[in-house]
């Protein structure tokens, strides 16, 4: 039996674990293939060499972020070989999925596949295997011991050469034990984990490889936390990967970890997604989401002053949240000033509670993939047009850095609402003609702004923006300052260097105007920054 596993990710530096698990469990009769390929592919040129004439069967690895895609993917597969059987595993396919078999497929595989799915390619039986509209079958669940006797899937040889240039995803649980309306892990609600000692494995092997971000899909990684705080300081030491990235439910970290991530971990190693969702209390009270706001404030203010890096989350279109209240939410999560806020619109996705109820809230969402919400009973088509308006805005100014001193400066200076400086920052970048030049982002953000700061204020925080990002001297914005005669006498900088690889400039130090010399390395690496205090004879450099 020859079979070929096969997926479309986002993008190229994303890996299927699912089907690399497969790959690891598949019966030694079975003679099988991974391919990966990505939704920017063309299907029409990638088909043909995928050489189906040699396989059985095709898998293919179904989400919220590829559906519409396998859709038109599934008849070019069946015009290049009629007799192959095409299965589709993967949550956007696990309920309400009757649908699918107007897409000329054979089965679908529900659930956790290790096991059942290769039941069914060997046998043609299985419990969890659906091949016509109607048919009731089990959601498959593994016992992860039974996964542990395998080779692990994390570093496959044919991965080797990507490892580096890849995300690693990592599991060390499956399931959750929260019960939230929107999510579908709200599904699996008892949490299995993978033994200490097969984890300890995993991270020695980690240790041999170059690895740039490991990323852990568990869906809380605090739930045990002993566990979690001993992964953390086991994690610590592994010196070849560069950043682990987990997520947490932060209002529920003990004392002891808490104090560990600000006085002993290296926070440059770490990041740490915080779903926040909402701070309208009836809102999450209405998906099941139970959480301490006032607690959870309280520890995201401590990890961040201490330079923790959190990326922090909030959902658009939950119940009982009109413009007003998810306003204030913004407004509320971005003043914790954290490394990233994404903003995201809500999605209704197949088997959650809250799709099933979504009438009674007046939720409307779009019937294709991936199932975006369109309007509620609380926000109109053109509240969610705004929202999206201020996704983009922080986006392409804050969570990209191209802005934030900036913004941080309008916000602090002057009291405006977060929520409506991301929406004019939004517009802009919706406006611009696609790609765009760097100095004209920055012009039109000072026509867009002007009036928000004094305009020699406005202009030197955007200066300061524009040239701090930067590796090489772009060209001019606004105007530089020449005289730098007080820098030549100085006897801080190399002359040849201040001539031509310096850029001097106005900054603003607790509203009062100081200047800023900006010194280019000639091989290209970052810049160097320096505060020149000509009033106070004191120049400092700024490590960015």
């Amino acid at each position: 039996m020859n079979v070929l596993l096969t997926t479309l990710n986002a993008k190229y530096i994303h890996k299927n674990l699912a089907i690399r698990w497969l790959y690891v469990t598949r019966p030694k009769e079975a003679n099988v293939e991974i391919q990966e390929y990505t939704i920017n592919d063309d299907l029409t040129r990638i088909t043909p060499l995928m050489h189906l004439e040699d396989f059985d069967v095709v898998g293919i690895s179904t989400y919220i972020w590829n559906s519409e895609y396998v859709k038109k993917w599934i008849p070019m597969i069946r015009r290049a070989n009629p007799k192959i059987k095409i299965i589709l595993g993967g949550p956007d396919v696990t309920f309400d999925n009757d649908d699918w078999f107007d897409h000329d497929i054979d089965a679908i595989s529900v659930g956790e596949g290790e096991v059942e799915l290769w039941k069914y390619i060997m046998t043609g039986k299985s419990e969890c295997t659906k091949e016509h509209k109607g048919d009731a079958v089990r959601v498959g669940r593994v016992d992860l011991a039974y996964l542990e006797q395998f080779e692990d899937p994390y570093f496959l040889n044919f991965d080797l050469k990507d490892l580096y240039h890849r995300y690693l995803y990592v599991e060390t649980s499956r399931g959750c034990p929260f019960g939230c309306a929107y999510c579908l892990s709200e599904t699996d609600r008892v949490v299995r984990k993978f033994s200490d000692e097969y984890m300890e494995r995993i991270y020695r092997k980690m240790e041999e490889y170059p690895i740039r971000q490991v990323k852990f899909l568990d869906r809380t990684f605090n739930l045990d936390y002993q566990r979690s705080l001993a992964t953390l300081k086991r994690l610590q030491e592994i010196k070849s990967v560069e950043s682990f990235q987990m997520e947490l439910v932060a209002e529920t970290l003990p004392e002891e970890m808490i104090r560990y991530m600000i006085e002993k971990m290296d926070k440059k190693k770490f990041r740490f997604e915080v779903g926040v969702q909402s701070f309208n209390e009836k809102t999450l009270q209405s998906v099941n989401r139970k959480s301490d706001l006032n607690r959870l404030k309280d520890v995201i203010r401590r990890l961040n002053a201490a330079g923790v890096i959190l990326h922090t989350d909030l959902i658009a279109g939950l119940p009982y949240e009109d413009i007003v209240s998810f306003e204030n939410s913004f407004n509320t999560l971005f003043s914790l000033y954290t490394e990233e806020v994404q903003l995201g619109i809500l999605k209704l996705l197949k088997g959650t509670s809250l799709r099933y109820k979504a009438a009674n809230f007046g939720i409307i969402a779009s019937e294709n993939s991936p199932y975006e919400v369109e309007k509620t009973s609380w926000l109109s088509e053109e509240d969610l047009k705004r929202i999206h308006m201020v996704a983009l805005g922080c986006e392409k100014s804050y969570n990209n850095g191209r802005m934030q001193h900036t913004v941080k400066t309008i916000l602090e200076d002057t009291g405006c609402s977060a929520f409506r400086l991301f929406e004019t920052i939004g517009n802009v970048v919706n406006a611009l003609p696609h790609p765009y030049q760097l100095p004209l982002y920055f012009h039109k953000m000072y026509e867009a702004l002007e009036g928000t700061l004094p305009e020699e204020h406005l202009k030197a925080c955007l200066l300061y923006d524009y040239y701090r990002k930067t590796k090489n001297r772009p060209s001019a914005l606004f105007y530089s300052y020449s005289d730098k005669t007080y820098l030549r006498k100085s006897g801080k900088f190399n002359l040849y260097e201040l001539e031509h690889y310096a850029v001097y400039m106005p900054f603003y130090s607790k509203k009062r105007m100081i200047h800023q010399l900006v010194v280019y390395h000639r091989n290209n690496e970052v810049c160097q920054h320096y505060l020149v205090d000509e009033e106070n004879n004191r120049i400092e450099e700024i490590k960015l």
